[in-house]
């Protein structure tokens, strides 16, 4: 074989293995956007199933939002750790964006999580998640899951956030490391301000509502449903209270009307009212 034929069969290897070489790319790029797809599904599912029993109890707003900002939240702190977007991972966003139209554009979003300008304030305060801020979707993610007492349903939703994580990472990177510290960083985040939402006001007097309803009338504390009344000031003997409405999902004609004094420091004695239609006097329903 002269030296021509041998640099023509060279060329001609080379050529069959980059394409070999695109074509198995092109396989990963495809697997990881099916796994973020999938994700975004079951994390769409789990969150629809969540809220579906409180719908009456929670703001739909609040809910509207968890479920559609919560799958660009793992994006979003990938693109912050990057200061950038890859050309796999803009190809991506853009399609995800078309298919689901959130809120923000493409533009708006890579601008606000990267740069941290343009929309981020409204971002931030929405879905941002760091030690000192905690954004209204977060939120709303552990009222559902406290008042539903499904503690498991925090890590079933952490696990798909990691999921579209790692492969939105993947798209680019192939160093796990990076991602890895990223998605540690996440958890913590949520356990810290789950941690402190359980001690707030008015999360304690809804589960305190639920514990107490339960072991009066029987049945699961997730059973019992008490909505808010924002426009219903309530004194409790010189006390602030929090004024609900109670609901049995289980049995239509369940409709009592109670008072939680307001617990603004841990150790605070409990007190629970039931308020009588009409307007009658409150009678003691819990006390310490």
């Amino acid at each position: 074989m002269d030296w021509f034929s041998s640099l023509a069969l060279g060329l001609g290897l080379a050529a069959r293995r980059q394409k070999k070489e695109q074509q198995k790319r092109a396989e990963m790029i495809f697997a990881y956007r099916s796994e973020i797809t999938n994700a975004v599904f079951e994390l769409d599912s789990l969150l629809s199933n969540l809220a579906f029993p409180t719908m009456l109890a929670m703001e739909q707003k609040d809910l509207d939002d968890l479920e559609e900002l919560a799958p660009l939240f793992p994006i979003s702190e990938i693109l912050s750790m990057q200061g950038y977007i890859g050309p796999e991972q803009q190809l991506f966003l853009q399609d995800y964006i078309n298919l689901e139209s959130p809120r923000f554009n493409l533009r708006q979003f890579t601008k606000a999580v990267i740069e941290r300008e343009g929309v981020y304030p409204e971002w931030y305060a929405l879905a941002g998640l760091d030690l000192t801020g905690c954004g209204q979707i977060w939120h709303t993610l552990i009222e559902l899951i406290c008042r539903r007492r499904v503690p498991e349903v925090m890590q079933q939703a952490v696990d798909l956030l990691g999921k579209i994580l790692y492969s939105f990472w993947f798209l680019e990177c192939a160093d796990m490391q990076p991602a890895q510290t990223c998605y540690q960083n996440m958890i913590s985040r949520l356990n810290l301000h789950a941690e402190r939402d359980q001690k707030n006001p008015y999360l304690h007097a809804v589960m305190l509502l639920q514990n107490e309803l339960s072991k009066k009338y029987g049945g699961m504390e997730s059973d019992f449903i008490p909505m808010l009344d924002s426009d219903s000031a309530c004194d409790m003997n010189g006390r602030a209270g929090f004024h609900f409405s109670v609901h049995r999902k289980d049995d239509t004609s369940f409709i009592h009307f109670y008072a939680v004094r307001r617990q603004d420091f841990p150790g605070e004695a409990d007190l629970i009212w039931e308020l009588p239609a009409g307007g009658d006097t409150p009678m003691i329903f819990f006390s310490e």
